[in-house]
């Protein structure tokens, strides 16, 4: 009896080891014991926040000026190039395709635009009225940061650069349209634009903004409602337009029927 019970416990001892031996051999998840390894002190290192974290936009943060100011992850300043909104209005036209959007350079927003209008053609010619639309970009600083159009109608001339006020921005816009005419009747979509500026922060009303031209431009049809504006600390980078190409010989063209822009903060 006596050395059954000893055979017993020494079965038991033996298991037992071998559990601990197998348990030993296990790399350790404990990360206090991964730092005494690799010299680093895991427990103290702050997690960083999910890329689309909301812990990456501080809410007193409203201008790319003083982003090297802020403390932030790595990602911080790539993720806010490319953090975007879209204004757009509801009485676009329906021809044409969308063309490549065009942006400001990275810290540029829009403070003036020009547009390529047809003049009149007469009544037995087609008329195209409005054909492109181009943004001037500059940075907060005052430095100017080149032009962006997308995509152009073929006709008509660029009428001249009017800009906002100083240290303003385009925040938003409206549209002149002709709505569809139906068969036998020429259409022009698209005939004019007018933008509202305002300082970056918003600290100011917005102003509107509109070419001043001579008779002959921007005869047909109606505005409709004005676009919603960008966010405080974000102001028109980017443009996107929608383009019906030529036709043809005695087909009714109407060249620009659309137009979207981005808000950059």
């Amino acid at each position: 009896m006596l050395c059954h019970r000893m055979l017993c416990f020494l079965g038991f001892v033996a298991i037992a080891f071998g559990f601990k031996s197998d348990f030993d051999s296990i790399p350790s998840q404990d990360p206090a014991e991964e730092s005494e390894e690799t010299g680093t002190d895991t427990l103290n290192q702050p997690d960083e926040p999910p890329f689309d974290s909301e812990d990456m936009y501080p809410d007193d943060f409203e201008d790319t000026e003083d982003i090297d100011d802020v403390a932030k992850p790595t990602n911080f300043i790539d993720k806010m190039s490319h953090h975007r909104d879209t204004i757009t209005v509801r009485n676009g036209e329906r021809f044409g395709k969308w063309g490549t959007a065009e942006y400001c350079p990275e810290g540029a927003y829009a403070v003036g635009y020009d547009l390529k209008i047809e003049p009149r053609q007469g009544r037995y010619d087609d008329d195209t009225a409005l054909n492109a639309i181009k943004l001037f970009c500059e940075y907060p600083g005052g430095s100017g940061a080149g032009e962006i159009t997308s995509t152009e109608g073929r006709w008509g001339v660029w009428q001249g650069r009017t800009k906002c006020e100083r240290k303003g921005f385009l925040t938003s816009f409206i549209l002149q349209v002709e709505s569809y005419q139906g068969y036998y009747v020429d259409d022009t979509s698209a005939n004019f634009a007018k933008f509202k500026c305002r300082d970056l922060r918003g600290y100011y009303k917005e102003k509107e903004l509109a070419l001043s031209l001579g008779s002959g431009y921007g005869q047909w049809g109606e505005f409709g409602s004005w676009s919603n504006s960008c966010r405080k600390g974000q102001a028109i980078c980017g443009i996107q337009t929608k383009v019906e190409a030529s036709r043809g010989v005695h087909r009714d063209d109407t060249a620009l029927n659309d137009v979207k822009f981005f808000c950059c903060k």
